[in-house]
């Protein structure tokens, strides 16, 4: 298992270096949207089983992505897979967190984003 970050920094040069993260437009927004996005894709993948709760948790994630009609829910899963944050099987849509997502989250819930952000 691949250890968790111990600083902001860490998970600062994590986004910038396997991400593609960039500290420009609204960075803070940004980081807290994806920080929201993989604690949901995580509360489903928890919910494995437990057939209300996964679909309650699916209609919040396609609520935050824009819905299942825009162009940017697909957008946003294709790119999450390609950076390995998650992995699917025969749809995006029903997306998990991998090893690397799940460290992300944990550095993301460990550090604000400012903090993050401002790290050096």
């Amino acid at each position: 298992m691949v250890e968790d970050f111990k600083t902001a920094f860490e998970v600062q040069r994590f986004l910038y270096d396997q991400v593609g993260f960039r500290n420009c437009g609204r960075p803070e927004l940004a980081l807290d949207g994806l920080r929201e996005l993989l604690q949901l894709v995580l509360k489903r993948q928890e919910a494995q089983g437990e057939r209300d709760q996964w679909a309650m948790l699916t209609c919040d994630i396609d609520e935050k992505l824009g819905g299942y009609d825009n162009p940017w829910y697909w957008w946003v899963w294709h790119w999450l897979g390609h950076v390995n944050l998650v992995g699917h099987g025969g749809s995006v849509s029903g997306s998990w967190l991998t090893s690397e997502g799940k460290r992300l989250l944990r550095g993301l819930e460990a550090f604000s984003s400012r903090e993050i952000l401002d790290a050096r």
